[in-house]
């Protein structure tokens, strides 16, 4: 008889190899240490807190991953002029209007940011703020797990 992790293909903690799986199981085992030492009551208020703890300990335990030289190097860079579009007009990162003469980055996806903005946004995320469209980051770990989304999500489509 297979055991329950062969019948759903998961990885027992002794078949883990070192490296990412071991992080991130580390970082679970963290997470419900931590979550033992809290008092939860039935008070909705103190819920709350204690939700807002919880993100407050999950986002400073999340990797940043920054997007990679290369795709920065890649970006088009524009000197903005009168001819802004409309659904373009202002950064979202740093919520100021463009004006005529700014220098802007335009990502793939074609939105536009202030140079420096986004530049600064991409030492910690690798998205679009808006859309959340995708850019290489140089973590090989991540980008392979991105691939796997990308045929998941196109074999996926093949099935519906």
């Amino acid at each position: 008889m297979a055991s329950y992790d062969e019948d759903h293909d998961l990885v027992s903690s002794s078949q883990m190899e070192t490296g990412e799986e071991s992080r991130v199981s580390l970082q679970v085992s963290e997470l419900v240490d931590w979550m033992n030492t809290l008092e939860i009551e039935d008070n909705a208020e103190e819920e709350g807190d204690w939700r807002g703890n919880l993100l407050s300990w999950l986002t400073n335990q999340a990797p940043l991953l920054p997007v990679s030289k290369k795709a920065i190097e890649e970006l088009r860079t524009l000197q903005l002029t009168e001819d802004i579009p409309s659904d373009n007009s202002v950064c979202v990162v740093c919520a100021d209007s463009f004006q005529p003469g700014d220098e802007a980055k335009q990502l793939p996806c074609q939105h536009l940011y202030h140079s420096a903005c986004i530049l600064s946004w991409f030492r910690q995320h690798n998205s679009c703020p808006l859309c959340r469209h995708e850019l290489p980051t140089d973590n090989p770990i991540y980008e392979a797990q991105r691939r796997d989304r990308e045929r998941w999500k196109d074999a996926s489509h093949m099935f519906a």
